[in-house]
């Protein structure tokens, strides 16, 4: 951070705003700090830190050990912005408890409350304040896709009008529902094996990440998005339903790295792709990637797809659009 001026060289003794470097420098420096404790009871991002524990007792052993070391370091907590003994806690966006993870109720209420974009910069603000929960949502991209189209090749127009009918509305309205019934997710346990289950639906591609706990079957995460022309227009059933799987493994791989899993899919002759004496070299590259992942392949009817079934959501969006559900009728049997 050394710089040179008329009067002099000079260089920063603490960290400044704006610097490129000061978040990992920061990051860095928090976990020299707290050393064995992070990950260990301790989770750090930056300035903020979270401790947790299965009683008060060890929770206060716990911080006592945190603020030694901050004294030690001379690094202060402001209290009124610290809450301790609390069975939820506010983290980075999220509302974290024993239970998993959900969404900010407040981040909601201003979802709820957001007026009809009407420019280009308005629709991209909608969105980007619900995609930050978008692995709460099934299917996000395709709820959202009307909106997205809004966006296409528009992006030096941040005041442009957009033009809003029946299919925006009901993307916009379907968008608000999802995110006021959006589940809590569970909380990643190495312990568990993994469950993925994937669909595809002629235009967009989604999987559900999922572990069996005491409860039955709870998401971890979901994962959605909008297929390029080229792979919709392109690729067969059973191509896109591959797809799907590599983008979720690809997107998951701090979660199922080097585990178990269990993929499930309700398109059986992908069971058998591997087997195949020829394949197409897209098909080859795909099962190299997924040969990296100890995936074992079960065939689960669309009906009991929880991906299928985050597909067929769209029904609502079906009357708005029949020109894309027209499209789909017939490939993506959980609309019908």
């Amino acid at each position: 951070t050394a710089f040179s001026t008329p009067t002099g060289h000079y260089e920063w003794l603490v960290v400044p705003f704006g610097v490129r470097n000061a978040p990992p420098v920061f990051q860095r420096m928090m976990h020299d700090v707290l050393g064995d404790l992070v990950n260990n009871g301790v989770l750090v991002y930056l300035d903020d830190i979270l401790g947790y524990a299965e009683t008060l007792e060890e929770l206060a052993v716990l911080m006592r050990k945190v603020f030694d070391l901050l004294r030690k370091h001379k690094l202060f907590a402001k209290l009124s912005k610290c809450v301790f003994g609390a069975t939820e806690v506010q983290f980075l966006g999220y509302k974290v408890n024993g239970q998993g993870i959900r969404t900010d109720e407040s981040k909601v209420e201003t979802v709820q409350n957001w007026p009809v974009p009407a420019t280009v910069s308005d629709v991209r603000s909608f969105l980007g304040l619900t995609g930050f929960y978008q692995k709460f949502v099934r299917n996000y991209a395709g709820l959202a896709g009307p909106l997205t189209d809004l966006l296409r090749g528009r992006d030096g127009e941040k005041m442009a009008k957009v033009e809003w009918g029946t299919k925006e509305q009901t993307s916009f309205d379907a968008l608000k529902h999802a995110l006021t019934t959006a589940p809590v997710l569970a909380t990643p346990d190495p312990e568990k094996k993994y469950h993925v289950y994937t669909d595809a639906c002629g235009y967009g591609i989604g999987a559900t990440l999922a572990q069996v706990h005491p409860d039955g079957l709870r998401p971890v995460a979901y994962r959605s998005r909008k297929m390029t022309p080229a792979e919709a227009n392109n690729l067969w059933t059973h191509e896109q339903e591959l797809l799907a799987i590599v983008d979720a493994v690809k997107c998951w791989t701090p979660y199922i790295g080097g585990l178990d899993i269990v993929w499930h899919t309700d398109h059986e002759a992908l069971i058998w792709l591997a087997s195949q004496p020829k394949l197409s070299k897209k098909q080859a590259s795909w099962l190299r990637t997924l040969c990296e992942y100890p995936i074992e392949m079960r065939y689960l009817p669309g009906p009991q797809n929880p991906a299928a079934d985050a597909l067929s959501r769209l029904n609502m969006l079906r009357k708005a659009m029949p020109k894309m559900a027209a499209t789909t009728g017939g490939i993506c049997h959980a609309i019908n």
